[in-house]
């Protein structure tokens, strides 16, 4: 008993982080769709390191909801 009550904390820490990692993803996702032009889903040139700068950080998170992942196991 001792053990699992150890490790809820932690449990409702990774929860909370993983929901704040999916807003975070959805909102970069929202930003970069509003930035694209129209129906070409192509990214504007003066945009394009805005688009790729929001790329990588979806990619770090998803790096880390992976790790976070782990973690449970």
């Amino acid at each position: 008993m001792d053990k699992r009550e150890g490790n809820r904390p932690g449990l409702e820490e990774i929860r909370t982080r993983v929901q704040e990692l999916l807003r975070e993803i959805e909102e970069l996702s929202k930003l970069d769709q509003q930035q694209r032009l129209g129906r070409q889903s192509q990214v504007p040139w003066d945009a394009q390191k805005q688009h790729e700068a929001r790329v990588a950080r979806m990619d770090e998170i998803k790096e880390e909801l992976v790790k976070l992942g782990r973690g449970r196991k």
